[in-house]
């Protein structure tokens, strides 16, 4: 009776150890997979966010070149107002950020 008993038990011993050995190298067969999927994902969902930021408004861009021309209405220079470039910059991170901070807060509803 006893023998039986122990039988049972080795049994099932052994089959939750085959059970638990599947499972772990399912596992770390999966897992690379996994990650590769993540970081696909997370960099989809980045680019969701920029591209819906502040970036997309086109009257933004208005007045960032300074173009001079001489009296023949010809080019004389072209070049880029900073002033304005790094207040662009810096308002696209804001809207950036704070789009991030409104999603960690469960706030936004615009993605």
């Amino acid at each position: 009776m006893m023998v039986k008993m122990m039988k049972k038990w080795l049994i099932v011993i052994i089959i939750c150890i085959c059970f638990i050995t599947v499972t772990s190298l399912c596992y770390i067969k999966a897992m690379p997979m996994m990650k590769t999927y993540g970081k696909m994902e997370l960099e989809r969902f980045h680019q969701l966010i920029i591209s819906h930021s502040y970036l997309t408004d086109e009257s933004q861009f208005d007045h960032l070149i300074v173009m001079e021309k001489d009296e023949k209405n010809q080019i004389q220079l072209l070049d880029f107002d900073m002033i304005k470039v790094n207040k662009l910059a810096s308002d696209i991170v804001r809207n950036i950020e704070k789009t991030y901070t409104d999603i960690e807060m469960g706030k936004s509803n615009a993605i």
